[in-house]
């Protein structure tokens, strides 16, 4: 169903790889990789779920990696986007003392989740656009969980996914469809108690999978599921996901028939009686007329008719993705963005030191002096030994990924501390002073937003 709706006037993928150049995966052939798009299509897509296991960790670096995530993220904040830090099934931002950004968030044990990545990410919204020959429409989904967590509870979705394991392991608990092919209204664990998961339901798993960085899973629209990080590991994950059933031939000829209705004039622009609607009263015999009007109308629909007013519709839901595909801004280097070349190094003069007196309390005084003056900050006690490392480095330059921590951890703290002006960051291959080739960035700023919102972290108390 899917592959025809557009019609066949073009290969939407040949015309995206002319406009945007070769992609890494730029097709269902290069994601799906070794499974052909014949076996996708006749023997998964709709019916059962998908597991490629590749051993190739470094599988999706050229889309994406763990480095991107914090372009993604301050994009999302300068655009006005939405993203979620969710923990124990709640939105941390909507707490009393909410955490001001995802690095914050992230520490406090919370899983960012941000929809629709692709718009703020030219290599996804290329990626996404390379798929809409298969899938018609695909956005990505980004979720970043810290080890022994669950980003989102037991549930079915409206949508079939392709789920990409960047970095880290998750493991997924799959569940028979307690509905097959469900609308978004048969949705469950997601809209309420009326819709909750049962125990019955539970009791019906099909298959535990543990994904690994280069790994891949597709769900079927429908497939109940859960998934959580285990100990010492994070997962960061995409989800391309095809709102399939928007795209049901239900849902087609819903959308050919309201379109069609909606450019009749006369009585059909006229609300409808409250009595009439409802059925409380008797209808009269121009209400009838009126309904049969409405019955002659659409038997002047066709399939080309049918399919020009889908294309009008999904013009609208390609368009920002397209304007992203095509910003150039969207994959440049962001002004003191953490990459795998920068090199990072505590500024002169400051020393770093912890009281750590009470062990009983979760949180423990980072204290930093310079020039005099004694910086305060309560740290998490889970993260102290990556302060302690960046401590022991007395003034040398060092790279992220030396640091020990589950993979983003020691970004977040080092995006902290730059951003309180403890360290500095030089960028690999730049002219200009430092140990070799790195240049000094730290003197630009960051997004307005980011800068604004430290929310008193760093207290100066000498």
């Amino acid at each position: 169903m899917l592959r025809s709706l557009v019609g066949s006037e073009m290969c939407i993928r040949d015309s995206i790889n002319a406009e945007y150049g070769e992609l890494q995966h730029d097709s269902m052939e290069g994601l799906l990789a070794p499974v052909s798009t014949e076996t996708f299509f006749s023997e998964h897509f709709e019916r059962k779920h998908l597991h490629i296991s590749r051993g190739q960790p470094g599988f999706y670096d050229h889309d994406f990696s763990i480095f991107d995530v914090e372009a993604v993220a301050r994009r999302c904040i300068e655009l006005d986007g939405e993203f979620m830090l969710k923990k124990g099934g709640k939105d941390m931002r909507n707490a009393q003392h909410a955490p001001p950004d995802c690095f914050v968030g992230y520490l406090l044990g919370g899983s960012y989740v941000l929809n629709h990545a692709d718009l703020y990410h030219q290599n996804l919204a290329r990626l996404c656009a390379s798929l809409r020959d298969q899938l018609v429409h695909v956005y990505a989904n980004m979720y970043l969980t810290p080890p022994r967590s669950q980003a989102v509870g037991t549930h079915t979705d409206d949508q079939d996914v392709i789920i990409l394991q960047i970095a880290g392991t998750k493991l997924w608990t799959l569940y028979e469809s307690p509905v097959t092919l469900p609308y978004t209204h048969e949705m469950v664990g997601k809209t309420g108690p009326h819709r909750a998961v049962t125990d019955q339901m539970r009791e019906k798993v099909v298959e535990e999978v543990e994904l690994q960085a280069g790994d891949l899973l597709y769900l079927p629209r429908g497939m109940m599921h859960e998934a959580r990080t285990g100990d010492g590991n994070l997962s960061l994950h995409l989800t391309l996901t095809c709102p399939s059933h928007d795209f049901t031939w239900a849902k087609f000829g819903a959308n050919a028939i309201g379109q069609l209705l909606m450019q009749q004039e006369g009585e059909l622009r006229h609300m409808v009686k409250p009595e009439t609607a409802l059925g409380s009263g008797e209808a009269s015999e121009q209400e009838a007329a009126i309904l049969a009007q409405i019955v002659e109308a659409v038997k002047g629909l066709s399939l080309s008719k049918a399919q020009e007013a889908f294309r009008s519709k999904m013009g609208s839901h390609n368009g920002p993705q397209d304007h992203a595909a095509h910003n150039e801004q969207m994959s440049a280097p962001l002004p003191r963005q953490i990459r795998p070349s920068s090199q990072l190094r505590m500024r002169r003069g400051m020393l770093m030191g912890f009281d750590d007196g009470d062990r009983t309390n979760p949180l423990c005084k980072l204290v930093i002096k310079n020039n005099g003056r004694t910086l305060e900050q309560a740290v998490d006690r889970q993260h102290i030994f990556i302060y302690h490392a960046i401590a022991s480095t007395k003034g040398d330059h060092f790279a992220v990924e030396e640091l020990p921590g589950d993979g983003y951890s020691q970004i977040c703290v080092c995006k902290l501390l730059l951003r309180q002006e403890v360290l500095e960051i030089f960028e690999q291959g730049a002219s200009g002073g430092g140990k070799g080739k790195a240049a000094i960035m730290s003197s630009i700023p960051e997004d307005a937003h980011a800068e604004e919102d430290d929310d008193g972290e760093l207290l100066y108390s000498g």
